[in-house]
């Protein structure tokens, strides 16, 4: 499960840009999460991976919103939220591509 890598990198990414001080460190009012790669990566998946490591850090009580970017397909344009396990366009069938970066981002709101 390459999601369970992506999240942890992310989270932590997201939780450095704490504007409290170190020494107090704040607590997230939510947590915004974008699929950008939906052909290749599941949010379900992102989902359950981001719930169990806000909960090894004690955050299992902030809130997680995910967004799931359409991709476009490259042969007949058509924009559709694909899921991973069938990364085809549902009007022509060809391959969704991958999209550019992680698939994934991950931002606090403080």
């Amino acid at each position: 499960m390459h999601e369970a890598g992506m999240v942890a990198e992310a989270l932590s990414a997201a939780l450095a840009k704490d504007p409290s001080t170190p020494v107090r460190r704040g607590r997230p009012r939510a947590l915004e999460v974008v699929v950008t790669d939906p052909a290749h990566v599941a949010a379900e998946a992102i989902r359950l991976h981001l719930e169990l490591a806000l909960r090894d850090r004690e955050l299992s009580d902030v809130p997680i919103e995910i967004k799931v970017r359409p991709i476009e397909c490259p042969s007949c344009g058509t924009r559709i939220g694909p899921d991973p396990d069938w990364a085809f366009c549902d009007d022509c069938g060809w391959p969704l591509p991958r999209q550019p970066g992680p698939g994934m981002r991950i931002r606090a709101r403080w």
